[in-house]
């Protein structure tokens, strides 16, 4: 398991500070948690700002377009 700490992230419920990031060996986020420290292991990011991939973001805007 990789932990990546960043000061904020947009999550499903908005924008988050203080994000760490739990990916596991196959490249899974397993585990999203805000309002956190970071940890000794963790590999921070710094004041990165995280959104969804670009690719995701335009699937969505799709989406919603083709559902009206």
């Amino acid at each position: 398991m990789t932990n990546f700490f960043t000061k904020s992230a947009l999550l499903p419920e908005g924008w988050s500070q203080n994000v760490r990031i739990q990916v596991s060996e196959t490249g899974v986020i397993e585990n999203v948690t805000s309002d956190t420290k970071a940890a000794k292991s963790d590999i921070n990011l710094g004041n990165v700002s995280l959104l969804s991939a670009p690719a995701n973001l335009h699937t969505m805007a799709f989406k919603e377009h083709w559902q009206d």
